[in-house]
């Protein structure tokens, strides 16, 4: 991108403003093309552009555990509302001061943010979990499971599952006590100058739960979530753009999305049948969505048009008599008449069942879908047929 700003002679602009000018000029040259040939416009681009755009995932943060980390002095992180140290964004066990880094976790039911780590053998180590996580899982409806097919230990690994769950807070909240442990070693030890003193809670019979909320974790659901953004997210929010922008397929009028069509691809075994089912999941609720706004939209115009109609006539007709000729009762019904104007004006809520019943007589606009799905059920590359469904319904 450098290289075409200064080729273009942009490069004495601000840097933002390169960029920005650059992508324009790029977005015209592609976009036009040679129609010398049969008079359309569907010829050679007049600068054919393959791009390979890389977007890196972000596995988690890490922060160190000293609330007086001299690493975060003059930074955004030097405020009395964070309790940590220096956020880092892979995972570290010290941070560069030396002292513990744990990994960040949020609480699902209130967003306040602590750090989690393990206890086992009397050392503070970071928390391992039994069965590795996928970064499908993070994606995955509460309640669902996902099972984990391969399943490996090694040293680092070995106390997973048999670990003792511990959450740095370093507030004083209720349920949390003074934990003392080693800067570099990470035991845990009497109080000493060499030691670092955080107030954490460690794992109870219930589980772990959050001492600013008082939520406690569910066996199907996780209470503390990592932040973690994986290739599911980034696609599921990426693609549809794409999409936008890709060409039309045969017969678009017949098609969802103009027919167009979207190939992905992934090197994880479940990977591509997952982000395909996500993305069935996705545009199916956008549709119905879509389709509820609608509904209840007509519904309440429909149901009040006839009857503004009928009053606008009723009030014309009366503001005809002179206001001299009218008597209290007239103006009353008068004003009467003009309130339920104002009450009509605002759509009326229609019925769940009523909304029920409409959605299923939309049932023509999922057929073509379901045509799609018992094709690739057939399919021996199910996968990459369900992605082709997922990209057509967006």
């Amino acid at each position: 991108m450098s290289e075409i700003c200064k080729t273009i002679g942009l490069d004495k602009q601000p840097l933002r403003d390169q960029q920005l000018n650059a992508l324009r000029w790029m977005d015209l040259l592609t976009g036009t093309r040679d129609n010398t040939g049969q008079g359309t416009d569907d010829g050679e681009s007049f600068l054919p552009i393959r791009a390979h755009l890389f977007h890196q995932t972000m596995s988690g943060l890490w922060a160190c555990a000293d609330s007086q980390c001299p690493h975060k002095s003059g930074t955004v992180l030097d405020d009395k509302e964070w309790p940590f140290g220096q956020v880092y964004f892979e995972p570290r066990k010290h941070c560069d001061c030396g002292s513990p880094a744990y990994e960040v976790v949020t609480c699902n039911g209130c967003g306040a943010a602590h750090l989690q780590a393990g206890e086992y053998k009397n050392r503070l180590a970071h928390l391992q979990s039994f069965a590795a996580l996928d970064e499908f899982e993070l994606e995955s409806e509460p309640g669902e499971v996902i099972e984990d097919e391969d399943q490996t230990e090694d040293d680092e690994e070995s106390a997973a599952g048999r670990q003792k769950k511990v959450l740095i807070v370093n507030r004083k909240l209720p349920n949390v006590g003074p934990l003392d442990i080693e800067r570099s070693s990470r035991l845990v030890a009497e109080a000493s100058e060499k030691t670092l003193r955080l107030l954490a809670q460690e794992e109870g019979e219930d589980g772990l739960m959050c001492p600013v909320c008082g939520s406690h974790s569910a066996s199907d659901e996780r209470l503390f979530q990592a932040s973690r953004l994986g290739a599911p997210f980034l696609l599921g929010n990426i693609l549809p753009t794409l999409l936008e922008y890709a060409p039309d397929g045969e017969k678009p009028a017949d098609h969802p999305c103009r027919g167009r069509r979207l190939l992905t691809f992934n090197d994880s075994r479940q990977g591509t049948a997952r982000m395909a089912a996500k993305l069935q999941q996705d545009a199916e609720r956008s549709r119905v969505r879509g389709l509820v706004y609608h509904l209840a939209l007509q519904h309440g115009k429909g149901v009040s048009g006839a009857q503004t109609v009928t009053i606008e006539n009723e009030i014309n007709t009366l503001e005809q008599i002179p206001a001299s000729a009218r008597n209290a009762a007239l103006n009353e019904l008068i004003d009467n008449k003009r309130k339920d104007l104002i009450k009509l004006s605002r759509p009326s809520p229609i019925a769940f069942n009523d909304l029920a019943q409409h959605l299923a007589n939309q049932g023509k606009d999922f057929d073509y879908k379901r045509r799609l799905s018992s094709q690739c059920s057939v399919s021996t590359s199910s996968a990459a047929c369900r992605s082709s469904v997922s990209a057509a319904n967006r």
